[in-house]
C-alpha cells in the first residue's frame, strides 16, 4: 500500500522485469549484516552477483534490451564496479570491520587479517592489491564489450560509469596501493574530464 511500492509494482509491470532482480537485492542486503568475511575470489563473486548484477540487468530492461550475451557482458561491468567500491572503501571497512578481500587471497600473499584490521601496510599488502586490482580491470575489460551492444540512448551513460570506475583503480595504483590510510576518491575535475573523454568516444551506435 506504500506509494514507493505502488510505483515500483506498476514499472516492473510496464517494463516486464523479473523479480528475481528484486529478490537477489534482498539476498544481498541479508548477506550485508550477516557476512563480515568472504573465503574466496568465487564467494565474493557471489555475493556481486545478487548485490550488483541485478542492477545491470534491470537498467538494461528499462530500456529495452535482453539477451544472454548483454546480460554477461553487464554481469562483468556491475561485477567490477561493487570490486572496485570495495578497494576504494577499504580504510571505511575496516573500521567496521568488515574484510571484503578473500581470505584465501591473504594468505596466498602472506597478509593477516590483524594487519588489515591495523592499518599496517607492506610489500606484502601491496602486491596483494596489485593483483585484485588487475583482476578488477580484467572485468571491466570483459564488459566493454557491451557497449557496441546498446544504442545511443545507453552509450553514453555506460561509457561515463566504466571510466569512472577504471580511473578509481587508476588512483589506487597511483597511490601505490596505500589504501587504508587514505580513501581514492573521484575530483570534480576528474568528472569533467571522465565526460569530456566520453563525449570525444567514437561515434556513438545508431547515429549517422
Amino acid at each position: 500500500r506504500e506509494p514507493l511500492f505502488i510505483a515500483l509494482g506498476e514499472t516492473i509491470q510496464r517494463f516486464h522485469l523479473p523479480l528475481e532482480y528484486f529478490e537477489r537485492l534482498l539476498t544481498a542486503f541479508r548477506m550485508d549484516v550477516e557476512k563480515k568475511r568472504y573465503d574466496t575470489w568465487e564467494e565474493l563473486l557471489h555475493y556481486c552477483s545478487h548485490s550488483a548484477n541485478p542492477i545491470g540487468r534491470l537498467i538494461l530492461g528499462l530500456f529495452g534490451y535482453d539477451g544472454e550475451e548483454r546480460f554477461r557482458a553487464s554481469d562483468a561491468i556491475c561485477t567490477a564496479l561493487q570490486l572496485t567500491n570495495f578497494w576504494q572503501d577499504l580504510s571505511i571497512d575496516v573500521g567496521r570491520n568488515r574484510i571484503y578481500l578473500p581470505i584465501e587471497d591473504l594468505r596466498m600473499f602472506h597478509c593477516s587479517e590483524e594487519d588489515i584490521l591495523a592499518r599496517r601496510t607492506h610489500d606484502k599488502f601491496f602486491r596483494l592489491m596489485s593483483h585484485e586490482v588487475c583482476r578488477t580491470m580484467a572485468l571491466f575489460d570483459e564488459g566493454s564489450r557491451l557497449l557496441q551492444m546498446v544504442g545511443k540512448d545507453l552509450h553514453f551513460q555506460l561509457r561515463v560509469t566504466m571510466l569512472g570506475g577504471r580511473k578509481i583503480l587508476e588512483k589506487i595504483e597511483r597511490m601505490n596501493y596505500d589504501i587504508l590510510r587514505e580513501r581514492p576518491a573521484i575530483s570534480l575535475w576528474d568528472k569533467v574530464r571522465l565526460i569530456m573523454v566520453a563525449k570525444r568516444s567514437r561515434k556513438l551506435p545508431g547515429t549517422s
